[in-house]
């Protein structure tokens, strides 16, 4: 009762608003966006690349609505108060994917000029507001274009060989890699690609969200049958 009467208190002083829709919120999202939050939570499984050497991946929503309000004001607005609610989503994808043991959690590298405009790295956020702790094990080896609006085939060729181990990982602990959103399943490809001609074993990964095979068509031009595209 007394944090209730903190929060509407600085809402008063410092008014906020709820990062997903706009309306006023006392802290993160209102309560319309954390109610259809709660419903969108549903970890699911889904697998990447060819299916003799598939990567497995645990997401926790669907990348719609609230979701895909709140990764785009994370990304693309600097709404840093987004982070703690996709936290909540990839917590549960975290305990499925680990099943109790440890592993490295690794983030794709960033674009040095992106994340100095934005002064903070969206999945690492989101994942230290999920209480993990990054690595740090890859970095970019080639400048590569925005995937946004890219097929499958131009998704798979931008980031083909883009990302390269800082040093060998042979005596690295099994690595989980970890994204924001899954669409072609190209970026985590990769990141799997460049740690193991590292040495480093890759167990699995996982994601905030994942793009349905409708919407997925709607951003790639990929037909919803398309093969090797399973998350």
């Amino acid at each position: 009762m007394l944090r209730d009467s903190l929060l509407d208190a600085l809402a008063v002083l410092l008014p906020v608003d709820c990062p997903a829709c706009g309306s006023p919120a006392r802290a993160g999202p209102c309560e319309q966006c954390r109610g259809e939050l709660a419903a969108a939570g549903r970890p699911g499984r889904r697998a990447l690349g060819p299916e003799d050497r598939p990567l497995e991946v645990v997401t926790g929503a669907d990348y719609a609505g609230v979701v895909r309000r709140l990764v785009l004001a994370l990304k693309d607005e600097g709404r840093v108060a987004a982070a703690p609610p996709l936290a909540v989503l990839l917590r549960p994808a975290l305990r499925l994917a680990l099943g109790g043991d440890a592993a490295v959690l690794v983030v794709p590298p960033g674009s040095y000029g992106r994340r100095l405009r934005r002064g903070y790295d969206p999945v690492e956020l989101i994942v230290r507001a999920a209480g993990g702790r990054v690595a740090r094990p890859l970095r970019r080896a080639r400048h590569s274009r925005d995937q946004v609006g890219l097929g499958r085939l131009e998704r798979r060729g931008n980031l083909d060989g883009a990302f390269r181990a800082r040093r060998p990982l042979e005596a690295l602990p099994p690595v989980l890699l970890v994204d924001d959103v899954v669409t072609s399943g190209a970026t985590l490809l990769e990141m799997r690609r460049a740690v193991e001609a590292a040495g480093g074993s890759v167990r699995g990964a996982v994601a905030v969200a994942a793009t349905s095979a409708r919407r997925r068509q709607r951003l790639t031009g990929d037909s919803p049958g398309s093969p090797m595209i399973l998350g």
